[in-house]
């Protein structure tokens, strides 16, 4: 394959990288009064590569308690929606029956996510409290136990459990 940049670039503004006339031109606005196209979800999904499939996210996908995935939702690595993590409790909602399992005291185990988990709230709280220079130490130290805590997750594994899951990752390790 050539290098695109080795010899300059020679090609007109309507040729594109691959020699053939790029059909691309300026979109006219709508005039007022003329209808927006409609979308359909065929061309909402245009944008997607074959390379990378799209998440399988149901709503009527029943997410049970998982240790891991209530601190990665607590510090914020993953997004499910069904599940309320705060410290004392973990809230999961079945969208179909509308019930709602409740887990208490779901930290007090003490393994090495659990204590930095707990370290993560604290850091939380105290960096809500904080003023001033104060601010700026307590959230360094929320962003280091969260980082912490994404790379135990990591080690055991959760992200991968996560994908196969569908749930939505929003901190990779």
């Amino acid at each position: 394959m050539k290098n695109f940049w080795a010899n300059g670039n020679n090609r007109s503004n309507s040729e594109s990288v691959f020699g053939k006339k790029s059909g691309l031109s300026t979109p006219t606005p709508p005039t007022a009064g003329a209808p927006l196209p409609k979308t359909s979800s065929s061309s909402r999904m245009a944008g997607l590569s074959s390379r990378t499939p799209a998440p399988i996210v149901s709503p009527l996908t029943k997410i049970r308690f998982d240790h891991d995935f209530a601190c990665g939702v607590f510090v914020g690595a993953f997004a499910i929606p069904s599940m309320v993590v705060t410290l004392e409790v973990v809230e999961i909602t079945d969208p179909v029956l509308k019930k709602v399992d409740r887990t208490d005291n779901w930290l007090n185990t003490n393994d090495m996510l659990a204590i930095l988990t707990r370290e993560y709230g604290k850091a939380q709280q105290k960096l809500a409290a904080a003023t001033g220079a104060a601010r700026d130490e307590a959230t360094r130290r929320v962003t280091e136990v969260r980082d912490q805590v994404v790379c135990v997750l990591h080690s055991r594994r959760a992200y991968h459990r996560a994908k196969d899951a569908g749930i939505r990752i929003l901190l990779e390790p």
